[in-house]
């Protein structure tokens, strides 16, 4: 697990618009890393707004990590990642794809565009607090915004 001072000082931008994954994300993110903050883009419309902070997200700070999903109304997460990974300042940002799908082409997409880890729904509390640990190694990397 991260440092206590680096675990609360984490920010997360979770990117779903499943209300239940949120709320199960939310609970193994509060075991995992106590004291983060986590924001919400509800869709991948509002996932870009935040980043390239627009509009509401004028003020809001850069995540250290993302948690993507790849099913997303409005624009989808492969779109999504697609942004995040072309873009200078959001490039180095790592992203785990969070996903429902265990279709190969998903897989294949997401490392395709750059994702920095594939954590496949659905899990429970306990193997999501597990999957999540991928965080520490990635917010430890020399291109890191966390670092």
């Amino acid at each position: 697990m991260l440092a206590k001072l680096a675990a609360e000082h984490l920010k997360i931008l979770l990117v779903e618009d499943n209300p239940a994954d949120v709320l199960m994300m939310k609970e193994a993110l509060a075991i995992g890393y106590p004291g983060h903050h986590l924001y919400v883009a509800n869709d991948g419309e509002e996932a870009i707004s935040f980043l390239q902070r627009k509009e509401k997200f004028a003020d809001t700070h850069r995540p250290d990590i993302i948690i993507l999903d790849l099913k997303l109304p409005k624009i989808d997460g492969h779109s999504v990642l697609r942004a995040i990974k072309g873009h200078a300042e959001t490039q180095s940002i790592p992203v785990v794809v969070l996903t429902s799908s265990n279709a190969p082409v998903d897989l294949t997409m997401s490392f395709k565009l750059k994702a920095d880890a594939f954590v496949t729904k659905p899990f429970g509390l306990s193997k999501l607090v597990a999957d999540l640990k991928i965080i520490d190694w990635l917010v430890k990397q020399p291109n890191s915004p966390a670092r």
